[in-house]
């Protein structure tokens, strides 16, 4: 019986964290990102279909670790944000490391999100 709790009360702190993490994602101003992202978000606005990482960028993200928001009506998309080095190399013919930064855009809402440390926290992006 005590197991049963225990497990229960496990369950319960683990969903409430979360959903908690979702609902309480910080924000970072649009002129304050790195360059690359700022990029990013400019060519997806433009609908672009150009990408470094043609096999990466563009496709579905799943939201598995539940950082973001969860509602079954919304499509999420990554994107590589590409740092000055990795943009040389590219122009150069080489295939850098994807690095850690991202842009997660939700496709239904038209919202971004800006991770830096790949996936692990977001801030939802705003434009003052």
């Amino acid at each position: 019986m005590k197991r049963i709790l225990l497990s229960g009360i496990t369950l319960f702190f683990c969903l409430t964290a979360l959903s908690f993490s979702a609902d309480n994602i910080k924000t970072v101003n649009y002129n304050d990102l790195p360059n690359g992202a700022k990029e990013v978000i400019t060519k997806i606005k433009a609908g672009s279909t150009e990408w470094a990482f043609v096999k990466n960028d563009g496709v579905r993200f799943g939201n598995r670790e539940k950082h973001l928001p969860a509602d079954h009506n919304v499509s999420y998309k990554e994107y590589t944000v590409c740092t000055d080095r990795m943009n040389k190399e590219l122009k150069k013919g080489k295939r850098p490391n994807r690095g850690p930064n991202r842009i997660v855009h939700d496709v239904s809402n038209d919202i971004y999100y800006y991770t830096d440390d790949h996936y692990r926290t977001f801030r939802r992006v705003v434009f003052k």
